[in-house]
């Protein structure tokens, strides 16, 4: 098993078919959802979108919610990140697969 963070990206929809130009990406424009316990990014993907319940009702995800509030989170989708714990790199989600890009702090 992997341990991954997803990132929701704010300005997601701005991505759309343009993920082919994305080398690096502000840290200031994502948010941290969730901590998920997988075997691959693309499990973590599907674990972080809503098939059969509110992905958040997903075993091996541990979302990330500090302030306690009611829960708004959206599914994982193109222009997102997730780091890889194990190969400590960030990906972007993109049309079609993943991206290893690099994240300005």
């Amino acid at each position: 098993m992997n341990k991954y963070m997803v990132y929701h990206n704010i300005y997601f929809l701005n991505y759309a078919f343009k993920t082919d130009s994305v080398s690096e990406l502000p840290m200031a424009i994502l948010e941290k959802v969730a901590t998920v316990i997988c075997t691959t990014i693309d499990r973590a993907f599907e674990l972080t979108n809503h098939i059969d319940c509110a992905w958040w009702e997903n075993e091996r995800v541990d979302v990330y919610n500090p302030t306690n509030k009611p829960l708004k989170y959206r599914s994982t989708s193109v222009g997102d990140v997730i780091y890889d714990y194990f190969n400590e790199k960030y990906f972007l989600c993109c049309d079609v697969g993943w991206k290893e890009i690099k994240i300005i702090l």
